[in-house]
């Protein structure tokens, strides 16, 4: 973990019971403050984290979430909360979605609860229910940059923002995202709790949701008690990344609260398939690349593609496999794959020493030893060492 995110991660259960003590009359800041005074919630620490890696949680890092600063934030620049009104009240909508929640029973009255809300932006005493949720906001998309992946873990894209306003004492139910979701606040203070996917967690969510699907109504976290989370204060300018399939709810301590929500969009569901998926892709590529340098097909004169090959190879080719092999958890598979590729090299390079005694990558001379039928450990030294060092691990 960098040193910046590693100082937010010295929470302590304290730092959230202070926040939850002043709203300790609204019920679900007192079950969070309950749950927080029983020690039934896990802080963002990392020493105390560690001792769970690998067991409750993942055994890395981004298997839980991340808090980071404005090193990480998702945008080139961080507006200021009387900038984001403006640009909230321009936006808000017309073909610019959003929800108000809870509803006031019809759209007229939603949309005066939506300008009041906006209106009392700025005021720090404003404590009416109701929040704007789910509101698109192009000029913001504008400010969007790429946030950093976690590992080159298959990331295929972004979603747009979604932007939040609430008043302090505002409480968001559980959800589930399937993907790595980045959460900024732009001003106000909040308490999130973060659960795991675990089967018992799973089990209960499941249940709910269908309880729900046959009700009109009730919150989910009012009916299920959800295992292993952990309590984070998140202030303004700092971003919180949930790990894909986490759950959590949302309480805001302080107004003006303003959340912006972004989804990096994944190639793979949950990381037992990203594993198996990119040990098949790099084994593939790698019994690919010797079938493509190495094989003689009658009627087709491959010199071209294989020169093409050894130039790409040397370009940026073994970059990137480098960082396809960097992102397999299993060494022993790494290593196998290694020797597939360094085999099809050694081959080629000994192959066409015997009509020049120089390296096909490199140009560099190889002399040959006289009495060896097959590669000498010169040769096979020069390809490990100087063309094949495509490990990348951190």
């Amino acid at each position: 973990m960098a040193p910046k995110e590693a100082a937010l991660h010295t929470q302590d259960l304290i730092d959230i019971m202070v926040e939850l003590d002043h709203w300790k009359f609204e019920p679900r800041f007192a079950k969070a403050l309950k749950m927080a005074n029983r020690g039934t919630l896990y802080q963002l620490n990392e020493q105390d984290l560690e001792d769970h890696r690998g067991g409750i949680f993942g055994k890395e890092i981004w298997d839980s979430p991340i808090l980071s600063g404005k090193n990480n934030l998702p945008l080139t620049s961080l507006p200021t909360p009387a900038q984001t009104q403006r640009i909230m009240m321009l936006e808000i909508g017309g073909d610019n979605e959003y929800t108000f929640a809870p509803s006031h029973g019809s759209s007229d009255l939603d949309v005066h609860a939506t300008k009041v809300l906006l209106e009392n932006m700025l005021n720090p005493t404003y404590a009416s229910r109701g929040a704007i949720i789910h509101a698109a906001c192009p000029t913001l998309d504008r400010l969007r940059k790429d946030t950093s992946a976690s590992q080159n873990d298959g990331v295929l894209g972004q979603t747009d923002f979604q932007v939040s306003i609430a008043p302090a004492c505002e409480f968001f139910d559980v959800k589930v995202y399937d993907n790595r979701r980045y959460i900024t606040l732009l001003s106000g203070k909040q308490v999130i709790i973060a659960y795991p996917p675990s089967v018992e967690n799973s089990t209960m969510l499941t249940a709910r949701y269908e309880a729900l699907a046959r009700s009109a109504s009730g919150a989910i976290w009012d009916a299920v008690d959800l295992q292993y989370g952990i309590a984070i204060v998140q202030k303004s300018g700092e971003t919180l990344v949930l790990p894909p399939f986490w759950s959590c709810v949302v309480l805001c301590t302080e107004m003006c609260h303003i959340a912006i929500s972004i989804t990096q969009l994944q190639m793979w569901p949950d990381p037992r398939t990203q594993q198996i998926e990119l040990m098949k892709l790099a084994s593939s590529l790698a019994h690919h690349l010797g079938l493509s340098i190495n094989s003689h097909l009658p009627c087709f004169d491959n010199r071209a593609v294989v020169t093409d090959i050894c130039k790409k190879w040397e370009g940026e080719m073994k970059a990137k496999f480098g960082q396809l092999l960097g992102m397999i958890d299993d060494e022993a598979e790494c290593d196998r794959i290694c020797g597939i590729v360094t085999q099809a090299w050694i081959q080629l390079v000994h192959a066409r020493r015997d009509k020049k005694p120089v390296c096909r990558l490199c140009k560099g001379r190889l002399d040959r030893v006289k009495g060896l039928p097959g590669p000498d450990q010169h040769l096979i030294d020069h390809v490990v060492d100087t063309h094949c060092a495509v490990r990348m691990r951190e």
